[in-house]
């Protein structure tokens, strides 16, 4: 198991995947807050208690979008580091939040539209 909770070997998953998998690249990082520390490309994280919505965000091809997990969402020491790189997506009041695959959806779409769906 990894800290993804789930093995990406998992034939389950490479089935979700379908034709895809070709056009991935997959990268293990046993510390992404060491990663990110000197990180030579723009990152931005996600959370439904940022304020700054995702729509606001330059995108561009090197950018790594970062999503926390649905239950814990991101450590607090990301939040205490980077706090001007969270983002939200917006919602109605007393609602719940989108689930991670929706929202990672959602914003991967947006970054590409600024890509020119290219």
């Amino acid at each position: 198991m990894t800290p993804l909770g789930f093995s990406i070997s998992h034939r389950r998953l490479k089935r979700a995947g379908l034709d895809y998998w070709e056009g991935v690249d997959v990268k293990l990082i046993d510390d992404l807050e060491a990663y990110l520390e000197n990180a030579p490309f723009p990152f931005y994280f996600f959370s439904s208690k940022a304020k700054k919505l995702y729509t606001t965000i330059p995108y561009t091809p090197a950018d790594h979008l970062i999503f926390g997990s649905e239950t814990k969402g991101l450590p607090p020491s990301f939040h205490e580091k980077w706090s001007d790189r969270f983002y939200t997506l917006p919602m109605k009041p007393q609602s719940r939040c989108l689930n991670l695959s929706n929202t990672a959806a959602i914003v991967i779409y947006e970054a590409w539209r600024h890509q020119n769906f290219d």
